[in-house]
């Protein structure tokens, strides 16, 4: 249902320009879809692909972004109480980091990144010209 919605805006908004080549199911974990726009009808010249992720909905989701903005934050707290802190080198700042991080934000975000890699090495493999 969802999928074949987001195949008539494509086609509505871009025409026979734009083609859907793939799409994650609601449940799954991170939301993805990509399209294909090409130029030219018989492949002439290379297309673009653009891959989209969902924003934040879910319970998880919003850990997952806490555990990610919170680094950031952290990061900045720490240049006004100590500007020196932005002299260390990124390896000792990312051990601190990792210290303060709980398992299951760690976890999760090294899934939905790895899903995320997975998901662009899999269409950077199945278009290689684009």
């Amino acid at each position: 249902q969802k999928e074949s919605t987001f195949d008539q805006l494509l086609k509505e908004s871009f025409g026979s320009a734009a083609e859907p080549i793939y799409f994650t199911k609601f449940k799954e974990l991170p939301r993805v879809v990509a399209s294909r726009f090409c130029g030219s009808e018989n492949d002439t010249e290379p297309c673009t692909i653009v891959m989209a992720v969902k924003g934040t909905a879910t319970k998880l989701e919003v850990m997952a972004d806490v555990g990610i903005y919170s680094t950031v934050t952290v990061l900045q707290l720490l240049d006004k109480i100590g500007p020196l802190f932005g002299t260390l080198p990124q390896h000792v700042i990312a051990y601190f980091l990792a210290i303060f991080r709980l398992p299951f934000l760690r976890n999760t975000q090294d899934v939905l990144a790895g899903a995320l890699t997975g998901t662009v090495k899999e269409l950077q493999t199945k278009y290689p010209h684009d």
